[in-house]
C-alpha cells in the first residue's frame, strides 16, 4: 500500500506545485458537526446547571450563555426558575 498517484507520480491532491485546496463542502460538512457537538454540551452543562443549583439553593434564578463557533455562529440563552 502507499499513496495514490496521479500524473508525473505525484500525489493526487498535489496541484501546480502544492497541495490542491480541498472542497468547500467538507469545511461546511465539519461545522455542521461541530455545530451538532456544541448544541449537546450545552444541553448537558444545563442539565447539570439547573439540577446543581435547584437542588442546593432554596430559590435560584441562573442564566445560560452558550456560543459555538463554526463557520456560522450559533448563540444560545436559557433562563431557569427553579425553588424547593
Amino acid at each position: 500500500m502507499g499513496v495514490s498517484k496521479g500524473e508525473n507520480n505525484e500525489p493526487l491532491l498535489w496541484e501546480n506545485g502544492k497541495f490542491r485546496e480541498q472542497p468547500i463542502g467538507n469545511i461546511v460538512g465539519m461545522s455542521q458537526y461541530q455545530y451538532g457537538i456544541g448544541v449537546l454540551v450545552l444541553v448537558v452543562l444545563e442539565w447539570y446547571w439547573y439540577w446543581y443549583w435547584w437542588y442546593w439553593s432554596g430559590i435560584d434564578i441562573g442564566i445560560d450563555i452558550g456560543i459555538d463557533i463554526g463557520i456560522d455562529i450559533g448563540i444560545g440563552i436559557d433562563i431557569d426558575i427553579g425553588w424547593y
